[in-house]
């Protein structure tokens, strides 16, 4: 019996003898952890969220109990997060490797677009038994990933504005708030069009027409500006045909102008008075002698009022002869003279058959 509790006193002696000396070489050797990432990765280019996707190899020098584990990671030396998800820790108790997995979302569109580093620390505890714990605290190398920026370009349209313009040739400006890799414009829908910066839209033609201007810049990223509606309204031109700047001999004269678009109205001023509606072709009736003169005024769809150059022209009427009096005075004198010979006559005659009366 006593040889019994003998052994058994060694047997338990050397039992605590080899725990004593497992601890020591656990805490003197501690754990080793390797990283394993599945996400980030370098390759990939990462706008609004990023997915970090961690494992951890735990080395051990002896199999352990227990293990504890917390992963942390910080952006560009930025303060430390915790990863809240949960984390899972698998134990090999055939062997001396712990597992360590973690997986988070981060949101990473508040950061600047190029080069960042994600660096991510471990810290916790083991043990062997329930008296003896050891802490670690370990960083592994920095994580390298990339982030573009998907905000597009803010464009803004200085001209042409949502009004009329009355010429055929309209300056297009415009200001980006980013730095561009290319910039164009679409008028009325169609096909856009390269620029370098600011420039001029020519040949528009009369009507409404609308434009966005495009923009990239230097990560890819295309912003377009509001649309611009805009109106294209080139006044008239009229030119006068008749009359011309010379001299008229009738007191009429013909009006004809032309115009090189349509109009709704047209009015002549003769000599600043008051105007008159005219026609293409209208006849200036009763002009006396003098100098004249006239401009064409026209009103457009889009209501431009134009007027055309003055003209002047002059008017001479050939001159009206009176017809020569009628001589009064021989005429008496012949008449006097024509009623003395018939008088004569019918004194004769009257004679003549007196004396034929009597001889019978």
């Amino acid at each position: 019996m006593r040889n019994s509790l003998t052994l058994l006193l060694v047997l338990v002696l050397a039992a605590a003898s080899c725990l004593i000396a497992i601890e020591r070489a656990a805490a003197e050797e501690g754990i080793h952890g390797s990283l394993a990432v599945e996400s980030p990765t370098s390759q990939m280019v990462y706008n609004d969220t990023m997915l970090v996707e961690l494992t951890i190899a735990w080395s051990v020098s002896w199999p352990i109990p227990w293990m504890s584990a917390k992963v942390s990671y910080s952006i560009d030396y930025g303060p430390t997060i915790a990863i809240t998800n949960e984390t899972v820790i698998i134990f090999e108790r055939s062997s001396s490797i712990v597992y360590t997995h973690a997986t988070c979302l981060l949101d990473v569109s508040n950061l600047a677009t190029g080069k960042h580093r994600l660096n991510v620390i471990a810290t916790g505890s083991y043990n062997l038994n329930n008296d003896f714990v050891k802490p670690y605290n370990y960083s592994f190398a920095p994580i390298i990933f990339h982030v573009r920026i998907m905000t597009p370009p803010d464009i803004l349209i200085l001209s042409p504005q949502n009004k009329t313009y009355n010429e055929a040739g309209t300056p297009l400006s415009f200001a980006v708030d980013a730095t561009t890799s290319w910039i164009g414009y679409s008028l009325d829908s169609q096909n856009n069009e390269t620029i370098r910066a600011n420039t001029t839209l020519t040949g528009l033609t009369d009507g409404s027409h609308s434009l966005v201007v495009y923009a990239n810049d230097t990560i890819g990223n295309m912003g377009s500006s509001k649309k611009v509606t805009f109106t294209i309204a080139i006044p008239p031109q009229i030119s006068i045909i008749s009359p011309q700047n010379e001299t008229y001999t009738e007191p009429n004269v013909t009006v004809v102008f032309t115009s090189d678009k349509p109009v709704d109205f047209t009015c002549y001023s003769l000599n600043g008075k008051l105007n008159e509606t005219v026609t293409d072709s209208s006849t200036l009736t009763g002009l006396s002698n003098g100098t004249y003169s006239i401009v064409i005024y026209a009103n457009d769809t889009f209501g431009n009022n134009v007027a055309s150059e003055t003209v002047y022209f002059t008017v001479e009427l050939p001159a009206v002869h009176e017809p020569e009096p009628f001589p009064t005075v021989p005429v008496l004198t012949a008449s006097i003279v024509t009623a003395v010979a018939v008088a004569a006559g019918l004194l004769v005659y009257f004679k003549k058959h007196k004396r034929k009366a009597a001889l019978a």
